[in-house]
């Protein structure tokens, strides 16, 4: 029996036109995440909500692919739409200087699952190994991005200032200064090491000189600090 059905092979040239749209969209978005992030909320949900425009137009166009950019049109956009946002948002996180995130890390993962389960389920051409990890690598990067800025906007007014001391200063040639700091928190001597500070508060705190610390209680047990200059009193 002859099958006279007609099957299109590859996506829709509308798709295709879609796709590139969204990776420059991806890419406007991930540099203005990572070097003028204002307004903080609107930037970081526009990222968060970007990988998700990638799935859907897969699902809508089973032509797509989301990995395997060698043999099917359009899927290298969709890589980089998946890509920018989601190493936008786990690398901005690295600025803070968070402690006890054993919590934020579980939630990371398990909100990266999801991410991860609604890549697989969408994409039907490129579930090698190879795909799979760069799928969990980026869906973990996205989970930690979203889970630690919720945390930061939740826990901002909430926090106390305990003054320590200086231990440690660094500023390599390359990247921001850093200070590391002791301080006594509830009792208990506590290390702060590289505290990442503005070039301001790195001068007027030289090593063994005192500094304060605005510690933060996030969520599920986390907690994030900042060195701060000591207010006049």
């Amino acid at each position: 029996m002859i099958d006279h059905s007609i099957r299109r092979i590859g996506p829709k040239r509308r798709s295709l036109v879609a796709a590139g749209w969204l990776a420059a969209w991806s890419v406007l978005v991930t540099v203005w995440l990572m070097f003028k992030p204002w307004p903080y909320p609107l930037v970081v949900t526009l990222a968060a909500l970007t990988p998700w425009t990638a799935i859907w137009l897969a699902r809508r166009d089973l032509g797509l692919s989301l990995f395997e950019a060698h043999d099917r049109p359009g899927s290298g956009n969709l890589t980089m739409v998946l890509f920018a946002p989601s190493f936008a948002l786990g690398a901005t996180s690295l600025d803070q200087h968070f402690i006890d995130f054993g919590g934020l890390l579980a939630a990371s993962a398990v909100l990266g699952a999801v991410l991860w389960t609604a890549l697989l389920t969408v994409e039907v051409h490129g579930r090698s190994w190879t795909a799979m990890a760069l799928a969990a690598g980026l869906s973990f990067l996205w989970g930690w991005g979203v889970v630690t800025t919720v945390d930061l906007l939740v826990s901002r007014n909430d926090f106390t200032v305990v003054e320590g001391v200086v231990e440690n200063a660094i500023w390599p040639s390359r990247s921001s200064p850093s200070l590391d700091v002791s301080a006594t928190v509830n009792g208990r001597r506590e290390a702060f090491d590289s505290l990442n500070v503005t070039r301001g508060v790195y001068a007027l705190h030289p090593v063994g000189t005192s500094i304060c610390i605005e510690i933060h209680k996030g969520l599920l047990g986390s907690r994030h600090a900042y060195a701060v200059t000591c207010p006049l009193v």
